[in-house]
This record gives structure tokens, C-alpha cells and sequence, in this order.
């Protein structure tokens, strides 16, 4: 239930430090992702997550493949439970949340999407 494993998201990046009060997870439209619970004033911090609590798989400053990165962090997952709250807000390879995200378009259905910047940051 996206409801249980929101909540037990809050409370783990809470404990960290780290602050959702602005939103919730929701499903819009059938599309999961994160809605404003109120109205939202200009320059309002909408989530705040701690250092602690940030996941980084690639150093953005370099355009490195980061598979490297991605694969140490499934090894610390393995290797520790702390990460769990967030991992289970991940969708699953099979999940149709996936089909919204550009990193899982062919090359067809970026050339669709008709932005240049998307199709380049996407395909990188």
C-alpha cells in the first residue's frame, strides 16, 4: 500500500533529519509521484533530505557511467537495512510507474517527447 510505505518513509528521513510537510505520494492522473498537501508559498522548501539520507550514484560533474556507483550502492543495501524505507519507494523494473521515466524510453519515444534537453540528459 503506497500509503504504509510513505509513512514509514517520512519516519525514516524525519530521524535523519529531513522534512516533507509540504507534500505526500499520491497517484494524479494514475501517475505516482509527489502532490502539494497545501498551498505552496513562493521560495517554500518543499522536501528537505539530509546529506545523511541523499543517495548519489554518479558525480554530476563528470558525464561517467554510473553503473560503477550504482552497483557499490546495491552492494551497502545488501550488506545493511537502513536504506529500506527509501528503496521501497523505488518502483520495480516491472512497474508501470516506470513508464513515465524517460530513462526507460526507447529512442522512439524520445525523439516523441520533442526536447532536446531531456533526449541528451536522457541517452547520457
Amino acid at each position: 500500500d503506497d500509503n504504509v510505505v510513505w509513512e514509514h518513509f517520512i519516519s525514516w528521513l524525519s530521524n535523519r533529519g529531513g522534512n516533507v510537510g509540504a507534500v505526500t505520494m499520491a497517484r494524479p492522473n494514475g501517475i505516482r509521484g509527489l502532490v502539494a498537501q497545501r498551498q505552496i508559498e513562493k521560495g517554500e522548501i518543499l522536501l528537505a533530505v539530509p546529506i545523511g539520507a541523499a543517495i548519489e550514484l554518479a558525480d554530476q560533474t563528470t558525464i561517467a557511467d554510473p553503473s560503477a556507483a550504482a552497483l557499490v550502492f546495491l552492494q551497502a543495501y545488501k550488506a545493511s537495512a537502513d536504506m529500506q524505507p527509501y528503496l521501497d519507494l523505488v518502483p520495480r523494473l516491472d512497474s508501470p510507474d516506470l513508464a513515465t521515466v524517460p530513462d526507460f524510453f526507447t529512442d522512439e519515444e524520445l525523439e516523441m517527447l520533442q526536447c532536446p534537453d531531456v533526449q541528451e540528459n536522457t541517452r547520457r
